[in-house]
């Protein structure tokens, strides 16, 4: 990824997830005490057209209707294009980003496993293997392979089924459909017995560190300490799951939530700067602006109207 990863929803410019005291997202679902979580977004939402690293339990399919990007996943890099969709298992570490600043327009479906488990034996026989498989943390879904495509077409049938009046029944009959399709095409994986990597565990810890405390004093050291391992191991799982060193995370971490403060509140540039964690505003407006081509105060302007768009536009 560029220089920075954040994570916008539609409707939601300048505002970064919610978090679980375990720093997972808590997602907005679309209905009350029905745990889906379908929308567009495009990557020009985001600040360098970079997402914001997250996990959640939530199982999670994109689908790219315009353009394209890169999405990273547990240090993995799968390239998305319409026709080339993912799905991403759940807890697993995961954004999208574009190497080279050009937008892509796709649609998101997030549901808890909880809306598949109709008994524990459900749960068990027919959830479970896959969400809790080590040896499955994504699928890449092409439209060239017939089972894939099915995925790919039910995910943008949901979107358009959104302002239903009984959206709802129509989201869950998709939604058992494509888990059958997911269900009795990933035999082979599902006899492939693996644990959790505890190298995966050991980033959230050290992330949770980050996200919490990035606007006190926070040194390598603390970092390292968060995950119970040396530095160079701080270095080495950092490198290879989020492509950058653990100081030039937080660095990154700090201008986006600034970015966050800056749309929402008239915060003066200097107390933003404290507010997370740069203890010299002249060093924030110059890391600042290498990182958006953009002063605090310029990026305050350009983004404090909030933007709406067509996703099918053009397309």
């Amino acid at each position: 990824c560029p220089d920075t990863n954040i994570l916008f929803r539609s409707g939601n410019m300048g505002k970064l997830p919610t978090m679980r005291s375990d720093n997972s997202e808590i997602l907005p679902y679309n209905f009350k005490d029905y745990f889906v979580f379908i929308g567009t977004e495009k990557l020009s939402d985001h600040p360098n057209f970079c997402m914001f690293n997250h996990w959640h339990d939530e199982t999670e399919i994109i689908v790219p209707l315009k353009g394209h990007m890169t999405y990273n996943i547990n240090g993995d890099l799968i390239k998305l294009a319409p026709g080339k969709g993912v799905f991403v298992n759940s807890n697993q570490i995961h954004y999208g980003f574009s190497d080279d600043s050009t937008d892509c327009v796709f649609i998101y479906a997030l549901w808890h496993p909880m809306v598949l488990c109709a008994t524990n034996e459900f749960e068990n026989e027919y959830v479970n293997p896959i969400t809790k498989n080590a040896s499955i943390p994504y699928l890449r879904l092409d439209a060239d392979t017939p089972w894939q495509k099915t995925i790919l077409s039910d995910v943008s049938k949901m979107y358009e089924q959104l302002s239903d009046r009984a959206a709802p029944l129509m989201l869950q009959s998709r939604i058992f459909d494509i888990w059958h399709t997911i269900y009795v095409n990933t035999k082979q994986e599902r006899k492939v017995t693996s644990s959790a990597s505890p190298q995966l565990s050991i980033l959230k810890d050290m992330l949770s560190l980050i996200h919490n405390g990035y606007g006190e004093k926070v040194t390598l050291n603390k970092i390292a300490d968060a995950g119970k391992i040396s530095i160079s191991n701080c270095n080495v799982i950092f490198k290879k799951y989020l492509k950058e060193s653990p100081i030039k995370y937080l660095l990154n971490y700090r201008l986006m939530k600034s970015t966050e403060l800056l749309v929402e509140n008239a915060l003066p540039i200097t107390e933003v700067a404290f507010e997370v964690g740069f203890s010299n505003p002249s060093y924030f407006i110059d890391a600042f602006k290498k990182a958006y081509g953009l002063t605090p105060n310029e990026y305050r302007k350009k983004f404090r109207a909030s933007e709406t768009f067509d996703p099918y536009a053009d397309i």
